[in-house]
């Protein structure tokens, strides 16, 4: 992250229990004694199941069966009854793809699922922000546990001119397929606890919503956020009325609050100390460029035998091949339409025999064709 100004001194919020890696977020004081707050945390992390059991409860509502939302992602219905259960973050991917490939002709979609997203759905997490004495104390424990939610966005809290508080939600490196999606689910739970927080659903303290995506017909948008909603703008925020960061939250419990930061704590640990194989094997591919070298190849270039890389990418509910597969539908896809490369030269790069090597990948990936 960069400073706000030359010259500016850096403040790193410290990490209350000496156990854990890093932070999750960091604090810098800028020119004019202006605080930015942004999280560390890459989305590439293990998560737990509630995520995607709302997301199956959004389809369910609507006649698509758990099968059918968690096809391809490793995961059975019975799987989400484990609550204690951590999942590879691409497993949730999958299943958002799914979601998305039946409803994504519905505007506004990524809006509908965020509003289920109560502060009941992020266990101790959810229940240490109700506890908060103040939205100050909040806002600080949402940063150093952002870990602990289903966030796929890199989120930047500061103030503008008139001090009114800003919360940015940037995407760049989450899959461009279902970009929109994921980062208004985000922006839309965001609104959901925070009014789970102030007590009052009609509260939410909002003065404008801002989308760096195009505009579409849905009332989604009005309806949840209840301000006025601006497309194609520079980036995706949220800004809020005025700083209240002295609020003094309906539910806060200080004492609750401190066991419900130790539970929250011991969960980041976990997340923290849990080696993700998958995370590793993702980005060496990504680094190639998509290249599939081989499980053997991989495996000796991250130090294991080929045996124990699949039995590791087994724990964590993966495999080499939905991880390279994965890595090339990225890949494919930014370089047809994003890049608006051919199909034969997107195909030598990823190293397929030909364009029609490639095409029967997409049917595989998508059940269509890349076109």
């Amino acid at each position: 992250m960069v400073c706000d100004s030359e010259g500016a001194t850096e403040m790193i919020m410290k990490v209350q229990d000496a156990g854990t890696r890093a932070p999750q977020h960091e604090m810098r004081r800028g020119g004019g004694g202006q605080d930015r707050v942004r999280s560390t945390v890459h989305w590439d992390h293990p998560r737990g199941l509630a995520g995607i059991a709302l997301l199956i409860r959004f389809a369910e509502q609507r006649g698509v069966r758990p099968e059918e939302c968690l096809r391809g992602s490793g995961l059975s219905p019975t799987a989400l009854a484990d609550h204690s259960a951590l999942i590879d973050s691409h497993q949730e991917i999958v299943v958002a793809r799914n979601v998305f490939r039946e409803f994504g002709e519905l505007p506004g979609l990524g809006i509908e699922v965020g509003s289920l997203h109560h502060l009941s759905a992020y266990g101790p997490l959810g229940y240490a922000l109700m506890s908060a004495e103040t939205l100050g104390e909040m806002a600080e424990i949402a940063m150093e546990f952002i870990i602990l939610t289903h966030c796929f966005s890199s989120i930047t809290m500061t103030l503008n001119d008139s001090g009114s508080p800003l919360m940015a939600f940037e995407g760049n490196d989450v899959p461009e397929d279902i970009r929109r999606f994921l980062i208004e689910r985000d922006m839309a739970a965001t609104i959901t606890m925070h009014r789970d927080m102030l007590g009052d659903p009609a509260l939410s303290m909002l003065a404008n919503v801002a989308l760096a995506f195009p505009a579409c017909e849905s009332k989604s948008y009005d309806r949840h956020f209840q301000v006025d909603t601006m497309f194609d703008q520079n980036v995706s925020q949220l800004t809020f009325i005025r700083d209240e960061s002295d609020f003094k939250l309906p539910q806060r419990n200080s004492y609750r609050v401190q066991e419900y930061l130790q539970s929250c704590i011991e969960l980041r640990r976990i997340i923290l100390e849990r080696d993700s194989v998958s995370a590793t094997l993702r980005a060496r591919l990504t680094e190639r460029g998509g290249f599939d070298e081989g499980l053997e190849a991989a495996a000796r270039a991250l130090f294991l035998s080929p045996r124990t890389l699949r039995r590791r990418l087994a724990e964590e509910g993966t495999s080499y091949r939905q991880i390279a597969e994965d890595v090339r539908r990225t890949i494919a896809t930014d370089l047809l339409y994003k890049h608006r490369l051919s199909k034969a030269v997107v195909a030598e790069r990823l190293g397929y025999r030909d364009a029609s090597s490639l095409r029967r990948a997409a049917r595989r990936w998508n059940n269509s064709t890349a076109t």
